[in-house]
């Protein structure tokens, strides 16, 4: 049990006692504690990612180019505009699947990552940064 020192006062205190301890505060004064407990973990220098998590990571941040992000912007464009061709509404098809592929797997790893790191999809997806789309 780790000893915590307190004003020349040694105390033993659990995690399980720490964890009901900072429960206890009133929710503004917890927050600012665990603000400041979460820069004490950031100070420590850049956490270091199982093999798993670096392979789930890749994934997640895998994708198509941007030639093929720019060519199905321009070819819904056109789409939109009624101006594409048969030989383009093809490519355009080809590229919806592509980037539906891309977006299955994606979900998959980050399922897969939330679930090796103990946590609730919507809070990994906020300490990643990503947002879910708004038609969901």
């Amino acid at each position: 049990m780790p000893v915590i020192h307190l004003d020349h006062v040694d105390a033993e205190v659990s995690r399980k006692q720490l964890l009901e301890a900072i429960k206890t505060m009133p929710p503004e004064e917890r927050r600012v504690f665990l603000e400041e407990a979460g820069s004490l973990q950031a100070s420590e220098g850049p956490t270091r990612l199982s093999a798993k998590e670096s392979e789930l990571l890749e994934r997640i941040n895998a994708g198509p180019s941007q030639e093929e992000w720019a060519k199905f912007h321009e070819l819904r464009e056109r789409r939109r505009d009624e101006t594409i061709t048969e030989k383009e509404q093809a490519e355009l098809l080809h590229l919806v699947d592509v980037i539906e592929q891309f977006q299955a797997a994606r979900v998959e790893a980050l399922v897969a990552l939330s679930q090796l790191r103990g946590i609730p999809l919507p809070e990994l997806m906020q300490s990643l940064g990503i947002k879910s789309p708004g038609y969901v």
